[in-house]
């Protein structure tokens, strides 16, 4: 399947969606058991054809660029694993209040210097881009632009930092942008009403992929249990835990049981990785090559780079998409299939004939033969949009 094709096949699957649920949705002065199973119904077509426009978006912008957002509560690691991972000391400090604009990690490809620059899409407005010999020199102006966040917040919405070769080669040379987010939860500016989350939650519709991470010790908090619920469970595969170097084989899976299985109950596979951001500073400061390797694979970080480095081939982001929508049109399938049967059987007489998904299976048509494997509609017929207008 080409990138382009991709959007308009998530594009005809929400249609179907959305169409099942005007046809199916009740009237508000409608009552009994027949009205309640159709509220449940069209309330299971919302939820789908918002993953399915989430898809849509995600595959629509990453024919653009590429940007995979490391998102959490503040003072969780974000920065220090950051730091570990670029092999730089860049990443702003987040520990203040102001510290409210993201910061996009791109590369570089005119010179060997850094480049520094504020960005408002909405406004089509930038400051000056500033030039910079070394890491350090990036770090100090990223945190006075975090300071100003606050201030700038109703203006600027983000900052570009442009990385020169060979640092995070080959991730950033293939079009991948790595964005450090403020912290979710916290608060800004006093008396501005500036808010790290609202700011984060309208950053996210430019991600495309959420590296989510939290902290070992605390686990996953009511805060983000709300927030993953919201705005990640629909691009978010990759739970990265930080200050685990003393968690054994034990203390993982107790937390994985707890958090991942117990706390969000994820009904997708959620890959956790537990790294010490600590050990991975070290790591890069170690003269030793040994010293140094032994340390970059005991920190967890070295699994979490071949991770990212996925994301570096345009058709590893082409085939997780692709995998997302399937993992969609299977659990559509599912959760159909189990809504006929909870059908009112008295309602049931009559419709088999018209019970199909014919705009769904039109859709597959065009579709490559991996998706379509994994996306056939149900051999045992269910309820459409049209199955609802004789009621």
């Amino acid at each position: 399947m080409s990138s382009a094709h991709l959007p308009n096949l998530c594009a005809e699957f929400a249609c179907f969606l959305r169409e099942s649920r005007e046809f199916i949705t009740p009237n508000a002065n409608e009552v009994g058991e027949i009205a309640e199973w159709r509220r449940q119904a069209a309330a299971g077509y919302d939820e789908a054809e918002k993953s399915a426009l989430s898809i849509h978006r995600r595959a629509s912008i990453a024919r653009k660029r590429f940007v995979i957002g490391v998102i959490g509560l503040g003072n969780v690691g974000k920065s220090t694993l950051l730091n570990a991972l670029f092999g730089l000391d860049i990443a702003p400090r987040r520990n203040g209040p102001l510290t409210c604009l993201p910061v996009e990690f791109e590369r570089q490809h005119e010179s060997s210097e850094f480049l520094v620059e504020a960005i408002s899409s909405a406004l089509q407005i930038k400051r000056p881009t500033s030039i910079h010999p070394d890491a350090e020199s990036v770090r100090k102006k990223l945190d006075e632009l975090a300071a100003e966040g606050g201030q700038q917040a109703g203006i600027f919405e983000r900052v570009i930092v442009r990385v020169p070769r060979p640092y995070l080669s080959p991730l950033l040379d293939r079009g991948v942008v790595i964005a450090d987010t403020p912290g979710f939860g916290a608060t800004g500016l006093e008396g501005e009403g500036i808010s790290h989350e609202n700011l984060l939650r309208n950053y996210l519709h430019s991600v495309s992929q959420v590296f989510w991470i939290v902290r070992a010790q605390q686990g996953v908090t009511a805060a983000e249990k709300i927030f993953w619920q919201e705005c990640l469970h629909d691009r978010c595969h990759d739970l990265v835990v930080t200050a685990a170097e003393d968690y054994d084989a034990r203390d993982r899976d107790r937390f994985i049981r707890r958090n991942v299985k117990e706390i969000l109950a994820s009904p997708i596979a959620l890959d956790v990785r537990f790294v010490s951001g600590q050990i991975g500073l070290k790591a890069r400061q170690s003269q030793d090559p040994n010293e140094a390797q032994q340390l970059w694979t005991e920190s967890g970080i070295a699994a979490l780079e071949e991770r990212l480095s996925k994301f570096g081939a345009p058709e590893e982001r082409q085939n997780l998409l692709e995998s997302e929508l399937a993992d969609l049109v299977r659990d559509c399938t599912r959760w159909l299939a189990d809504l006929k049967a909870d059908m009112p059987l008295h309602w049931r007489h009559g419709l088999h004939a018209s019970l199909s998904m014919p705009r769904l299976r039109e859709a597959m048509v065009s579709a490559p033969k991996a998706v379509q494997m994994n996306c056939k509609p149900p051999v045992t017929p269910i309820p459409p949009a049209a199955a609802c207008g004789g009621i």
